[in-house]
């Protein structure tokens, strides 16, 4: 999503709207050799087929993963309590 994206979506002020909203990389901040960055991360999303997983959770995860902040060794699992395999969950997002 483009910067512009986001200011539209976002509903900024018109006079913030010309601020550059985009994050800087992990690079870009200085800690992308950082050893946290060396091990594996794991994530568990409870109740990975609710509303605020959709809606919040999974949008911030991809946005981490966009910008280079999760280790590249990490995995991302969800847990609900309704019944889908992985193919209909990946639809349903």
């Amino acid at each position: 999503m483009t910067c512009e994206m986001r200011r539209s979506m976002c509903g900024l002020p018109c006079e913030l709207k010309g601020l550059d909203l985009a994050a800087p990389t992990a690079e870009e901040m200085g800690f992308d050799k950082e050893s946290f960055r060396e091990g594996m991360l794991s994530v568990t999303v409870l109740g990975a087929s609710g509303d605020l997983a959709k809606k919040e959770t999974f949008p911030a995860l991809l946005d981490l993963y966009a910008h280079n902040y999760l280790p590249p060794q990490v995995a991302i699992v969800g847990y609900a309590r309704s019944k889908q395999d992985s193919a209909a969950f990946r639809e349903w997002l």
